[in-house]
């Protein structure tokens, strides 16, 4: 894939101006440059940003409680698919699934970006 190094140059340039850092404006300048964003563009301002990488053709900001819930839903689905977890304990896994979103849910409604009045 030709198009990996100039990903790879983003990668590294993004890193010295914004890693550690919090996002005080964010402008797009083309709206074929994002794929997707999730949280909303207006929510990531104001953000400290705590981790950038690469995923394919996409650069990701990672937000480490977010983050952390995905990453956690996606090994609950990876053990359920290969019958790793029993009937018993799938219930418990979900659960703790659950209230790990729903933990951060409830941090994000307290931010300025989630509604709540500085």
């Amino acid at each position: 894939m030709p198009e990996l190094p100039d990903i790879t140059v983003y990668l590294e340039a993004l890193e010295e101006r914004i890693l550690d850092r919090k996002l005080e404006k964010l402008r797009l300048v083309s709206p074929f440059l994002l794929r997707t964003a999730v949280p909303p563009i207006r929510e990531v301002e104001g953000r400290k940003v705590v981790g950038l990488r690469r995923l394919g053709k996409r650069i990701v900001m990672a937000h480490p409680a977010y983050d952390q819930c995905i990453k956690a839903s996606h090994l609950f689905n990876l053990l359920d698919a290969r019958g790793v977890i029993s009937v018993t304990e799938r219930q418990a896994y979900i659960g703790r699934v659950r209230a790990l979103a729903k933990k951060c849910a409830d941090a994000f409604v307290q931010t300025e970006a989630g509604g709540h009045a500085a």
